[in-house]
């Protein structure tokens, strides 16, 4: 996911990360051993497109954008920091998680790794989950 991005930079985030996952399944690789077993748990958006910071309500990373912008305007921030602040992030879907295992061409396949099983969940905001409990700003704070 990447927020505030346009279509073209957005590809070239996930056309990075897809790069980076690659790369990172082919450490892996290389690092187990014969018959050995790899869990991965890995942030992603899932079928329904919920992603972290975007399961409830607001999403984390508008609101980022957001505050950002303001201290732009309030002349807090400068343009060039304003345009510099990135996250370098890409969540990918399950089927770009998957991707590199389900093709039987992919340097991942041939490198013996295979997808056994994988699902998606999402897991609450500890925190958020304490206020709703407690209803103390202060201590959310």
């Amino acid at each position: 996911q990447a927020v505030g991005a346009s279509n073209a930079e957005r590809e070239q985030f996930r056309a990075q990360a897809l790069r980076d996952w690659e790369t990172i399944l082919l450490a892996r690789a290389r690092e187990l051993r014969s018959g050995g077993r790899l869990a991965l748990a890995n942030f992603c958006v899932d079928e329904e497109g919920r992603y972290l910071g975007h399961t409830t309500g607001a999403d984390m990373f508008d609101s980022f954008a957001r505050h950002w912008r303001d201290l732009l305007r309030a002349g807090r921030i400068s343009e060039t920091e304003y345009v510099n602040a990135t996250f370098h992030q890409f969540y990918k879907s399950p089927d770009e998680f998957a991707a590199p295992f389900r093709d039987p061409a992919s340097p991942v396949s041939q490198a013996g790794l295979r997808l056994e099983m994988m699902f998606t969940m999402v897991t609450p905001c500890p925190y958020a989950e304490a206020f709703r409990t407690h209803r103390n700003a202060r201590d959310f704070a």
